[in-house]
Formats: C-alpha cells, sequence, structure tokens
C-alpha cells in the first residue's frame, strides 16, 4: 500500500500539459504546491514520479516556483531529476499565481 503522504487521486493524475484544460492544470498545480509544503526538502524526480508529470511541465513549475520566491536549488546535478530543492518561503496554503 501506497503511503496516505504520496497518494495521488487518478483525478490529479491526468495530463496537465492539455490545452484547454487550465482548471485541471491549476488543480494540479495546487497538489504539487501542498507537496511541497508537506516536504521541505524534494527532488524533482519525486514530483515527477509521484504525479505521473512530463519532463517539460516539471522544468516549468521549478522554474516557476523558483521566480515566485517560493524554492531554491540545494543541490544542483546534471540529472534534472536529481536536482534536490527545500521550500524558501511558504507564501500559504494556495499556490503562487504570479511572478514577481
Amino acid at each position: 500500500m501506497i503511503p496516505t503522504h504520496i497518494q495521488v487521486t487518478q483525478q490529479f493524475r491526468a495530463n496537465p500539459q492539455n490545452k484547454g484544460n487550465a482548471k485541471k492544470r491549476i488543480v494540479v498545480k495546487q497538489k504539487i504546491w501542498e507537496y511541497i509544503r508537506r516536504n521541505k526538502y524534494f527532488r524533482v524526480g519525486d514530483l515527477v514520479a509521484i504525479f505521473e508529470l512530463k519532463q517539460s511541465y516539471a522544468k516549468w513549475l521549478i522554474w516557476f516556483f523558483t521566480r515566485a520566491g517560493a524554492i531554491e536549488l540545494i543541490q544542483k546535478d546534471k540529472n534534472f531529476n536529481n536536482r534536490l530543492y527545500r521550500l524558501k518561503n511558504d507564501i500559504g496554503v494556495k499556490a503562487p499565481k504570479a511572478l514577481k
């Protein structure tokens, strides 16, 4: 059995890259933000595996959260999935919506 803290329902595993499906992308981004807030340190590969994200969407999310000042890179690695990030600024329950 999968531990509760990483269990993700099928509804959130949908591909967030689908065009015209902005609501589902927002829901996925919110679930990822909740995961980041719970796990102060995380690897990009964790997000890709748990939420079944495409690599390009994961890169965009990391870029977005970094630009918003919410996370920061702790350990750089050539393999993007092995990069370690940490929660830098817990800005609240809702995921960041706009860049600085």
